[in-house]
């Protein structure tokens, strides 16, 4: 078996990066309840972050000598119980560059992190009356 699954460790991997909202949201945007995942998978997802929030090209470029240290001294497995630190300070980093070129943080944009009335499915509720309703045929 591949992987062994178990929605309650959202709630320790929000303790263990507690220091930062954006590393909660960037480690269970990409790696769900898991624990820990290969070193390079963790530098793909910051890379690819970086990508989607603009940052210049050679950015990511310039920091995978760094990177690549930090995955020896990992042992090449990023764990958010052991790396809990490590994985807050990369992450705020990628989102401060990112805020200081005035780029939007797209981190916060995949969750609704506000309170707001919103109604769920407009459409539907209004039935018959709107023309994105389904209509059944006889």
């Amino acid at each position: 078996m591949k992987y062994i699954v178990n929605n309650n460790l959202e709630e320790q991997i929000c303790e263990l990066l507690t220091d930062s909202v954006d590393a909660q949201i960037f480690w269970l945007g990409y790696f769900k309840p898991q624990l820990s995942c290969s070193a390079d998978e963790f530098f793909e997802a910051i890379r690819h972050v970086a990508e989607i929030n603009s940052l210049q090209p050679g950015w990511f470029a310039s920091k995978y000598d760094a990177y690549e240290a930090i995955m020896a001294d990992c042992k090449y497995v990023i764990s958010v119980e052991d790396h809990g630190e490590i994985i807050v300070q990369i992450v705020e980093e990628l989102m401060s560059v990112t805020e200081s070129a005035g780029h939007a943080n797209t981190l916060r944009n995949q969750f609704k992190l506000y309170k707001g009335d919103f109604k769920g499915s407009t459409y539907a509720e209004l039935g018959e009356q709107s023309e994105y309703s389904v209509q059944s045929q006889p």
